[in-house]
């Protein structure tokens, strides 16, 4: 990272999670949300065809749309459950 061997966007988007990971109530409502985003920009079809930072993978494949809850969503709801 210090010898900036890496694109920037690479480094800034480490930087952002970084940053985001030291604040887990920040990055619980980052990721509920962008699964919120992401599940419509799926559509009816429940795929992404095209991704700002995915055009790599999205040149030639489609993306699956997140369906449902976040992992954290279903783990709380899960340990509510066990006790």
């Amino acid at each position: 990272m210090e010898r900036r061997l890496r694109p920037w966007t690479e480094r800034a988007a480490l930087a952002a999670w970084g940053y985001l990971a030291m604040r887990p109530a920040a990055y619980a409502l980052l990721t509920k949300l962008m699964v919120r985003v992401l599940e419509r920009a799926g559509g009816n079809r429940k795929a992404i065809s095209r991704l700002p930072f995915g055009a790599g993978w999205t040149a030639t494949r489609d993306m699956p749309a997140p369906v449902g809850r976040t992992f954290r969503e279903l783990y709380k709801a899960q340990r509510s459950h066990i006790g």
